[in-house]
């Protein structure tokens, strides 16, 4: 039986119904949402997200030795995962809009409502 994956909240199941899910097709958003999961939630959503790649074991195994830092494997799952679905111009969009907004304290371009990556 394949585990189900948490929503943004890291509690209940990902669903647009519980306004915890990453819609497919809003890139600014979807990799804000993505960075903004618990560093333990992370793994879980290597292992569970359709990325069709697994989290190498160093990087876990780094991260826990405190040689390197979380966000940095973050942000790694976080562009392996847009990779999937917009194109290439609007993942960089969102990647500076992200750290446009977190560095600057500014609200995120939005796009509109979207489907998310998984099914309510």
């Amino acid at each position: 039986m394949t585990p189900i994956l948490e929503g943004l909240d890291g509690v209940q199941k990902m669903s647009k119904s519980l306004n915890n899910a990453i819609g497919i097709n809003e890139p600014p958003r979807m990799y804000g949402k993505l960075m903004s999961i618990s560093d333990q939630l992370m793994w879980s959503y290597w292992l569970l997200s359709p990325t069709f790649a697994s989290p190498s074991r160093r990087h876990e195994s780094e991260v826990a030795a405190g040689n390197m830092h979380p966000m940095a494997t973050k942000k790694l799952l976080a562009r392996t995962i847009a990779r999937r679905f917009p194109r290439r111009s609007r993942r960089i969009a969102a990647d500076e809009n992200w750290a446009a907004c977190s560095s600057k304290k500014k609200p995120p371009k939005t796009s509109k409502k979207s489907p998310s990556l998984t099914p309510t």
